[in-house]
């Protein structure tokens, strides 16, 4: 247990090192969205998101906004994610991994293995 506890400390430092002040919701919605993605393009719907989560929509938005490259707040984001109009559904939202949130997962999977 205790070699389990320790990948799982470097695979937090892994997070801190992009970003330092990364909130455990915001991770929490990175790492759902990067269990949930099936790597077609079309990434995963916000409800849905926001389902596993138990979180409001617009709790929602705000930590995929955080993960984005730009805020809610309007500044420079870690660029892990990224929301798009959904292709059916023009009122949905969906959410996916950019290549630097692929890293991130790809990496954060090494630390856990």
């Amino acid at each position: 247990m205790e070699k389990l506890l320790r990948k799982l400390v470097l695979a937090m430092e892994a997070v801190r090192a992009i970003e330092p002040s990364l909130p455990i919701s915001h991770l929490v919605a990175f790492l759902t969205i990067a269990a949930r993605e099936e790597g077609d393009g079309r990434g995963v719907a916000q409800r849905d998101i926001e389902q596993a989560l138990g979180l409001t929509q617009s709790s929602t938005s705000r930590a995929i906004a955080a993960l984005s490259s730009t805020t809610y707040l309007q500044t420079t984001g870690p660029n892990l994610v990224e929301s798009f109009q959904d292709g059916d559904d023009r009122r949905a939202r969906r959410a996916r991994l950019t290549p630097a949130g692929r890293r991130l997962r790809d990496q954060l999977l090494a630390h856990l293995e």
